[in-house]
C-alpha cells in the first residue's frame, strides 16, 4: 500500500478511493476549517486538511505492518 501511494501523483485519491471502497465515508468539502480525520486498515490519520491526514495517515502506517494490511483489503 505504502508503495502504492508513494508511486501515486495524488495520494489523497488513492486513500479516499480505498476508503469509499471499504465502505468509509469521505467528505469532499473543498473549503474547510478544522479536523479531517482518516480511518483506514485499522490506523488513523489526523491533519487540517485531506492532504495533511493523508501524510499523516503514511507515517502512522509505516509503524504497522500495513502491507499485511493493504492485502487484506484487496481481497475484501
Amino acid at each position: 500500500m505504502l508503495s502504492k501511494l508513494a508511486a501515486s501523483s495524488n495520494p489523497v485519491e488513492v486513500i479516499r478511493e480505498l476508503v469509499l471502497r471499504t465502505g468509509g465515508f469521505w467528505q469532499d468539502t473543498v473549503e474547510a476549517s478544522g479536523l479531517f480525520e482518516i480511518q483506514l486498515a485499522g490506523i488513523t490519520g489526523l491533519g487540517s486538511s485531506a492532504q495533511a491526514a493523508v501524510e499523516d495517515w503514511v507515517i502512522q502506517a509505516r509503524r504497522t505492518k500495513v502491507e499485511d494490511l493493504w492485502v487484506a483489503l484487496e481481497e475484501g
